[in-house]
This record gives structure tokens, sequence and C-alpha cells, in this order.
């Protein structure tokens, strides 16, 4: 008897002991990146681009009285008095903006993730409207109160399409989110929004986003353009001032400025590290602003810009379009008031937005389960001067700025390599792109390479889940 009960006993350990195995062997397969193909299982997941700031289309609704006519704010517009329309609280539609003048924006993106190319036989292309959605939005607004939440509405309504065509269980479906430069703050501010939503999350990749911020978007809330020899003439600027426009040039910086101080997204941008702001006021005075100060009324009001052109230009043209609409008109007043209300509304609400992102390596760990690889992707520029910090001289309407490099620091043009990166330093996570200024990197073959080479095995067929790994042990256990 007591030898049976030993070899009882022996034989469930090894029955533990070689089911432990199986268990280690299973979660290490899945790590290895087998999740994919189960998720595949499910049905294939949703590709969804996020674009960046500018790089959608703001459409007006002219009134009735008008004519009626829809006309390009942001886009193909060559009026400069429709570049007037960017100013909030101005209603705009929003519409896809893959190109801008010479600019591809992400033409060269779209063509390659629905289009099938003979040298990558294995993929199978994504459908526009049924399995690859673009959310565009109206870039000025708030990230954080504005465009997350439509994000997130937009993800149930392309889950809605893909199940009711497929049959699929809308819970099973997943997303893939290609989300560059801005766009991927709103995708980070989401999962932080709702951390829930990672799980329906396959792959996110941020590319070229401004996680520490940009010195980009310093200058046209300073001076509404930038002066130096990197341009050879002044433009309107909103954040990157890279993009073609036929308004360039011919809308005066101050006027240009009234604009982009009613924008929240671009005080959502500002750097968060050393921002290396040297400010030299009328008398020569210099003194250098710090990042905390950045979101301070203090630092603002010397360089806020005048009540009165304001009144001119915005105001007294609304007033007759707005009498009898029930339009609350004091919406339009950004600069009547001298205790800066709405400034302090727009900066009090980027520090919550900034508290509530929380730094990159959360949103990877959101986007880590355990025994898992992480599902954050980074695309990184370098190799391309980019601005580390501004020289502002002068305050109010004569503000004049100009851009400051450090050979030292490079990136995209627009975000440093350090601002890409921020906390996260795993190796396997980041793809560095060398040379390719911001706004090419989506449609870059550097970057198109790394994505469809990741986005095969779950778009090719057939779609089977994986066999469990068999043990390296013997067959001992009956």
């Amino acid at each position: 008897m007591r030898t049976n009960n030993r070899l009882h006993w022996r034989r469930l350990v090894d029955r533990l002991s070689v089911a432990r195995q199986l268990s280690q062997a299973w979660r290490a397969a899945l790590a290895a990146g087998l999740v994919m193909a189960i998720a595949q299982a499910e049905g294939d997941p949703i590709l969804v681009f996020v674009p960046t700031l500018e790089a959608s289309a703001l459409i007006d609704q002219a009134p009735i009285e008008d004519g009626g006519a829809e006309f390009s704010v942001w886009g193909s517009t060559a009026k400069p008095e429709h570049y007037y329309a960017l100013r909030l609280p101005n209603q705009l539609e929003v519409r896809p903006l893959p190109r801008l003048g010479n600019t591809d924006l992400s033409e060269g993106f779209l063509q390659a993730v629905t289009t099938l190319d003979p040298a990558r036989p294995a993929f199978r292309p994504f459908q526009l409207g049924s399995n690859f959605f673009i959310f565009s939005y109206d870039w000025r607004r708030h990230l954080g109160d504005e465009i997350a939440p439509a994000l997130a509405d937009a993800l149930v309504q392309y889950a809605r399409i893909r199940s009711e065509a497929t049959g699929q269980p809308i819970e099973n479906v997943r997303f893939v989110i290609v989300a560059h430069g801005a766009g991927g703050l709103v995708a980070r501010t989401l999962l932080s929004q709702r951390p829930r939503l990672a799980s329906h999350i396959l792959r996110l990749y941020l590319v070229a986003t401004p996680n520490l911020g940009t010195v980009s978007t310093l200058a046209p809330l300073l001076s509404g353009a930038v002066e130096g020899r990197e341009k050879e003439k002044s433009r309107p600027a909103t954040h990157g001032f890279l993009l073609a426009s036929p308004a360039w040039g011919r809308v005066p910086m101050a006027e240009a400025k009234l604009i982009a101080v009613t924008l929240p997204s671009l005080y959502q941008l500002l750097p968060l590290r050393e921002t290396s702001w040297l400010r030299y006021y009328p008398d020569d005075s210099p003194s250098r602003v710090s990042e905390d100060d950045l979101l301070t009324v203090g630092t603002w009001k010397d360089y806020w810009p005048s009540a009165e052109k304001e009144k001119s230009l915005f105001i007294e043209p609304h007033l007759s379009k707005l009498a009898g609409s029930g339009e609350d008109p004091t919406k339009w007043q950004y600069l009547q008031d001298m205790e800066f209300l709405k400034l302090q509304q727009i900066l009090a609400r980027t520090r919550e937005w900034r508290l509530q992102l929380g730094k990159l390596s959360y949103t990877d760990q959101l986007l880590t389960r355990p025994g898992e690889k992480s599902r954050l992707r980074l695309v990184v520029g370098r190799g391309v001067r980019t601005p580390s910090g501004i020289i502002s001289e002068g305050t109010g309407e004569r503000t004049v700025t100009r851009f400051t490099h450090d050979p030292e620091i490079t990136g995209d043009g627009i975000v440093t390599t350090v601002s890409a990166i921020e906390d996260l330093h795993n190796e396997d996570q980041v793809a560095f792109i060398d040379g390719v200024p911001h706004y090419a990197i989506p449609s870059h073959e550097a970057f198109l390479r790394v994505l469809l080479t990741e986005l095969t095995p779950l778009t090719s067929k057939p779609a089977v889940k994986p066999a469990k790994p068999r043990s390296r042990l013997p067959a001992t256990v009956p």
C-alpha cells in the first residue's frame, strides 16, 4: 500500500511539473509574439490613423445670406481672410487632409496600407471604411477635454461598422492605432481617461509624438510667426509653420497671433523640460523662462495681443452676424478682459491635462500585460536640425522671435528625439527614422517597412490559433 501511495504522489508531482512547464512555455510563446495570431483568429484588427496638428482640413459653412457655399479655412485656402476663421470659437467642419500643397501629410501612408504590393505578397491591404479609418479632428481644440473623447466615440463607431459587416462580436474587435505627432498625445490621453480600452489595442504606434512638447509652439503664441535665417519670410504659424499655405506672407504676424492665442492645443504642446527661452524686454534686459513659468499668466501677459485689434478684426464683424442668433457674443472676446480670465482657463486646463496624461512609461504600462511584450511602439525622427530654444525680443504686438539650435540636439525639425522618447528607453520599442522631416515620416519607406512587417501577421490568411507548444520533458505521466 505504501508503495502504491508513493507511486501515486510521484505521478501527481510529475503531472504538476509538466503542467507548470507547459504553462511557462505557453506564456513565453505569447510574449514572443504568438498573441498576435490569437488576436488574428478573433478577426482582422481595425487600423486607425490619427493625424497630427494641421493635418486635418477645416471647412467653414458660409451663412445663407452670404451664398451658403462652404469654403476651406485650412487645407486649400487662397484668400487670407479665410485664415481668420481659424480663430476659436468659430465652428468648423473637419475632413481628411492627406496632402497640403506639395507636402505629403499621409497620402503615401494611405496608399501603402490600402494597396496590394507585389514586394509584400503576404500583406493583405486594409479597406478604407471597412477595417481602416482616418480619425480627422479639429486640431485647434483641447486634446483632452474634446478630442480624446471624440476618438473614443469614433472607435465605438468603427467597431460597430466592422461588427455589422463581418458578424464579429463587437467586444472582440481590436485596433491598431497609428498616431502621428500630436495625434499620439490624443491616443495617450484616451488611454489615461479610459484605461480599460487598452485591452482592445493590439498596437499603438506613436510616430514623432512630442511627448515632452516642442519649442516650435512658442513662436505662434509669442509673435504669430518666426523670423530668422531659416525662413525666407515671415509666415503665419500655428504649430509647425512648415505647411504650404497661399495665405503665407499676406497675413500680418500680429493678426496670426490673434488666432494662435485662442487655440488650447498650442498651449498643450509647450515644452515640458528646459525651454531655453531667452527673452529681451524693450530696455534690452534679458531673462530666462523656466518650464514651470510657461503655464502662468504672468509669463504671457506681456505678450498678450491688442484688444483693439481683436475688436476691429473679429468682434465687430461678427456682431451683426450674431444678432438674433441667441449666441453669446462674449465667447468671442479673448482679449477684452484685463484680468486674463480666458488665458487663466486655458492654462489651468493644460495643467490638469498634463497630470492626467502622465509619463510615457505610464502609457507603456497600460499597454503591457503580464508575461507579454509591450504593445507600444515609438517611431522617432533624428538627424534633422530641430529648434532647441527660442529668443524673443520686445513685447505685445512688437514681439519678434527666432529659434536657436544646439548642434547636439536633433530630431525631425519640430520634435526633438529626447521629446519623442521621454522616459521610455527600451530599444526594442523604438524605431529611429534618420534625416526625415516631421510631416514626411508617416509616408516614408523606412517607417512603412517597419509598420507593414508588423501588420502582416495580423492580416495574412488563414487565421488559426497556434497550437500550444510541446514540453521538452519526456511524457512519463500516463
